[in-house]
């Protein structure tokens, strides 16, 4: 049995993923990193160290239960060695995944294919909506990608194979991402980090009676989250509104903001599909609001369920597939 092993070493979390030739997922593992309940994030030093002691134990776990021997198994390794699929683009967190897959490499003398966490995602997000899609149509969609450390809004063209994409930036944040002001709020009402699950089920308590208005600020396809975010601040210091309230108002601020800027790209330009991929599109009420907003559109929207919307390896060793097949063709 053929496997592709694919390794993503991102700001918070330690992956690997194993798939087979004929596109069927073994196992995947994502091991998050450690960060103080006090603090609001992780330094990149902090994080290289944590993934160095993370992927012996990962790659561990991954091939424990499956009784394999990766030696005689892969066929290849896929490994996301920088964040987005620019010259430019630079993270020392996945470097740590680049030099790890560089030995495993040279150890089981299979060919490394090196992709961007971000198209990580896009394959991730395809992958999980094969059902709804015809990949031999499509041909150019937007990318919605919303992290706690990304807004941006893609204009997306596949390779034939589909094993990378010609990425352009045509929206996003200017300041702050999307998860960053869900951290920090969470973190200013008390919750531990990572915060946009905790926000989540907070939220989930708000009274619809009770309400607290956040304003968006929009310009064009460009947003600032900084002005909600010191808005939000001085709500919670104020002390007026229970918790839940401004948590769901985070939310609604988010998705208000995700809504505007695809509204104004449709203008410049109609896309028939827009992907959603990042950890904050792991939110219910965010995909809910989105998805009633255009209730009448004739646009499609691919959401990616949560346990791919989060940081993972699956997506890279679809990659890592797609770049095999080609090569073996």
């Amino acid at each position: 049995m053929g496997l592709v092993l694919g390794i993503d070493t991102s700001c918070y979390t330690t992956s690997l993923a194993l798939l087979d030739t004929n596109l069927n997922f073994i196992n995947s593992v994502q091991l998050p990193l450690e960060v103080s309940s006090n603090k609001g994030g992780l330094r990149q030093s902090e994080g290289v160290f944590q993934h160095t002691k993370n992927l012996p134990k990962a790659l561990e776990k991954l091939t424990d239960t499956m009784k394999l021997d990766l030696k005689y198994n892969i066929t290849a390794i896929s490994v996301s060695s920088k964040p987005r699929p620019q010259k430019e683009s630079y993270m020392p967190v996945f470097l740590v995944g680049d030099s790890y897959a560089s030995f495993l490499r040279t150890a089981f003398e299979v060919p490394i294919y090196r992709v961007s966490h971000q198209e990580g995602h896009i394959a991730a997000c395809l992958y999980d909506n094969l059902q709804k899609i015809d990949l031999n149509v499509l041909e150019e969609f937007y990318v919605f990608h919303v992290s706690g450390g990304t807004t941006e809004l893609l204009e997306c063209v596949p390779s034939q194979n589909y094993s990378s994409f010609d990425i352009k930036i045509i929206g996003g944040t200017r300041d702050l991402a999307a998860g960053q002001l869900i951290d920090r709020t969470a973190n200013k009402l008390g919750l531990p980090f990572p915060g946009g699950p905790q926000l989540e089920s907070l939220s989930k308590f708000v009274d619809a009676k009770q309400d607290v208005s956040v304003p968006i600020s929009i310009s064009d396809t460009w947003v600032n989250f900084s002005g909600p975010e010191t808005h939000i601040k001085k709500i919670i210091n104020e002390g007026n509104y229970k918790r839940e309230i401004i948590a769901r108002k985070v939310e609604k601020c988010v998705a208000e903001s995700l809504v505007s800027i695809l509204k104004n790209a449709s203008k410049h330009k109609r896309k028939k599909k827009i992907l959603f991929v990042g950890g904050v599109m792991s939110n219910n009420y965010i995909k809910k609001y989105i998805s009633r907003c255009f209730r009448e559109s004739e646009i499609s929207f691919l959401f990616t369920t949560p346990n791919l919307s989060k940081d993972n390896a699956i997506g890279v060793s679809l990659l890592g597939h797609n770049h095999l097949k080609t090569q073996m063709a």
